[in-house]
């Protein structure tokens, strides 16, 4: 993504199939959006990640252990069963939190048909991330600042 960069979701559309690059729109060039940097912020770092957030600064994406039981997820906050088994990894966009019932809310590549319409929220609690990995990632884009948007609403920030 720093060297080539990627195309918006609306220009060439996940689908968890093998796919020709020429399914993708006419101008994908143009809406191509490249990583100008990234910074790593380590395990049990809450308040980082949340400072992140709501700081905007840039996109954060973290790799999440997945269980067999994650595949089901259709709503509520998800707490793994690590006894459903480990089936690998995944990467998610974490795109909120909420405070009072400790959450992250997540974006998923799944579509829409999965979880909350693509979205779930994942328990956390310190440095106990339940399914979330060792670290998370701020992605800075080269035009993010358009992205974003801050909207305080109880305890969320999105």
């Amino acid at each position: 993504m720093m060297n080539n960069g990627v195309t918006w979701e609306s220009c060439w559309p996940y689908e968890c199939r093998n796919a020709n690059c020429n399914e993708r729109c006419t101008d994908w060039d143009f809406v191509q959006q490249k990583i100008q940097s990234y910074t790593r912020i380590p395990y049990g770092e809450v308040e980082m990640r949340r400072n992140a957030l709501a700081n905007k600064e840039g996109i954060l994406i973290s790799p999440m252990k997945i269980y067999g039981d994650f595949q089901y997820y259709r709503g509520g906050v998800y707490e793994c069963d690590e006894n459903s088994g480990y089936q690998g990894m995944t990467v998610v966009n974490v795109i909120g939190y909420d405070i009072p019932e400790n959450y992250w809310i997540v974006r998923n590549v799944w579509g829409t048909g999965w979880g909350e319409q693509g979205y779930m929220r994942v328990r956390h609690g310190g440095a106990d991330e339940v399914g979330m990995y060792e670290c998370f990632y701020v992605a800075v884009l080269e035009i993010a600042n358009h992205l974003w948007y801050l909207e305080p609403k109880g305890g969320h920030y999105y």
